[in-house]
């Protein structure tokens, strides 16, 4: 996982065909790489810097050390883990409800 002191980054799908698939602009304070940083699996989307940044690494190792040396602390970092997962669940739920409505809607008018 990283968290981005400084600067902005894109994620984004990378597509087989075409244009990578733009899902949200990171700016400092934010993070990405929390599922991979969780379950210790492969990433689910592309990241790259949009302008000069400073990013902060927090490895699966050192959240294990955390958890172990300051539960307090660890407890803190994982809820609000846990909030920004949901806001962008929430979110992702939101887009995808909306894009369903459009279709809905495109195909009453064709």
């Amino acid at each position: 996982m990283f968290l981005i002191l400084e600067g902005q980054c894109r994620v984004y799908l990378g597509l087989k065909r075409g244009e990578p698939l733009f899902l949200r602009l990171l700016e400092a304070g934010d993070a990405f790489g929390e599922i991979a940083l969780l379950n210790q699996g492969v990433r689910t989307a592309g990241v790259e810097t949009t302008r000069e940044s400073l990013l902060l690494k927090v490895s699966a190792s050192s959240l294990e050390k955390l958890v172990s040396e300051q539960p307090a602390l660890a407890a803190q970092f994982l809820y609000h883990l846990s909030r920004s997962l949901g806001r962008q669940l929430s979110d992702l739920t939101k887009r995808l409800r909306a894009g369903r409505e459009m279709k809905d809607v495109l195909s009453l008018i064709g």
